[in-house]
């Protein structure tokens, strides 16, 4: 009699045991597809964002177009060649003058918050210490060094 109430004790425990496995991988794959549904959803109001940008961007870049273009027939109206091209040079340089401002203090901020990822490179450098050492002690499980 006790041989079985051990039996049916060691079956309880196993399916005990089961059903947490079972419900732990399902409360994982329900986090999986939760994350992977709101990854999509991000990634629909980015792409519509971007999408909205690339468009108003595109009909701000016309209207300048356009815009420049009258400035410089307005010069011809008025005053005729000469003055068109002095009007085309003007507008010409002044573009030249702020895209070179724009695109030094750009690169200033690029270059002054760089990528930095000190603790990285720290853990890194003593990985690689720690396989010199684990290689020194001729640890047969390692590979050797790649050159």
């Amino acid at each position: 009699m006790q041989r079985r109430s051990d039996t049916q004790g060691q079956a309880g425990f196993n399916a005990a045991i089961h059903g947490l496995s079972e419900g732990f991988s399902n409360l994982v794959r329900q986090h999986v597809e939760l994350a992977r549904h709101e990854a999509k959803e991000e990634l629909k109001q980015v792409a519509t964002q971007v999408i909205g940008l690339v468009v108003f961007g595109a009909l701000a870049l016309v209207g300048y177009l356009l815009l420049l273009a009258a400035i410089v027939l307005l010069a011809l109206w008025l005053g005729g060649s000469g003055p068109m091209f002095i009007t085309c040079a003007v507008l010409a340089g002044l573009h030249l003058a702020v895209a070179g401002v724009a695109i030094a203090r750009l690169s200033s901020q690029l270059n002054d918050s760089g990528v930095r990822l000190p603790q990285i490179s720290e853990e890194l450098e003593r990985n690689k210490q720690w396989i010199k050492q684990l290689r020194k002690s001729s640890s047969p499980q390692l590979p050797a060094e790649p050159s």
